[in-house]
């Protein structure tokens, strides 16, 4: 942790997830539409399963099949905006942390 001074002019303590956000804000600016898309709405429906975000995927028309969302997924991981725990067909997936929910659903691409 850091320390700096907040807008009241009282010290505020600056954490890791603080950086990680500031972070996501960069990435989030670089990514490319349709990646965005996708990690908004896993951003919108939190934990869930793989199989399920495949579905919603396709019904949202942003991949037309599991294996174009699998390369989406892996460029998002290695970005580290997404996790991904469990075993092959039952595994879970969401955003990193609650402070990347918020910015990621909150967050509009600049025109």
């Amino acid at each position: 942790k850091e320390r700096g001074e907040g807008a009241d002019g009282k010290k505020k303590e600056k954490t890791n997830k603080d950086d990680e956000v500031l972070g996501a804000s960069q990435i989030l600016g670089s990514l490319a539409p349709r990646h965005l898309e996708v990690v908004q709405l896993l951003a919108g429906l939190g934990r869930t399963t793989m199989g399920n975000f495949k579905r919603e995927a396709k019904k949202k028309l942003l991949v037309q099949d599991g294996r174009a969302l699998e390369a989406l997924m892996v460029e998002l991981l290695e970005h580290g905006l997404v996790i991904r725990k469990g075993g092959k067909g039952a595994d879970e997936v969401d955003v990193r942390g609650e402070g990347l929910r918020t910015k990621v659903l909150a967050w509009k691409r600049a025109r």
